[in-house]
């Protein structure tokens, strides 16, 4: 997944059939269900990914640096090092919907909100663990 947006609306989409399995009390499925979005929250809260979120000293702010992709399919990858700051939305205002120029950061953000929002609702140490994470 390639950008934040992308992937925080994978995030709550996933939060949300957590819900759904909890309402039919499929709990196996729930349980599965959570613990992969435990699992792919953690990648993004822990820079598990290869598109980073940097802090921007300017605005004050949580912005994504981005993937320039190259590949296709199974070899697709991140062509970029994030962490020499090689990061296309720095350069490019529509890359990843414009995130390094704090545009839809309300929802765009808020999907990962919504997704750790999910997993406290189940597992309140979780909770404990990642809250300032959520925060930031």
């Amino acid at each position: 997944v390639s950008t934040q947006s992308t992937w925080g609306k994978l995030m709550a989409k996933l939060g949300r059939l957590v819900l759904i399995a909890n309402q039919l009390d499929e709990l196996a499925i729930m349980t599965r269900l959570l613990t992969r979005l435990k699992t792919y929250l953690g990648r993004w809260y822990h820079h598990q990914t290869k598109n980073l979120l940097l802090y921007d000293t300017t605005w004050g702010g949580i912005i994504s640096c981005g993937c320039s992709y190259e590949g296709w399919g199974a070899t697709a990858h991140c062509s970029n090092n994030a962490s020499r700051l090689q990061c296309p939305t720095l350069t490019d205002v529509g890359f990843d919907f414009g995130n390094a120029f704090f545009n839809d950061h309300h929802f765009h953000y808020g999907y990962f909100i919504y997704a750790a929002a999910i997993i406290a609702k189940f597992d309140g140490r979780w909770a404990k663990e990642h809250h300032e994470y959520t925060l930031s």
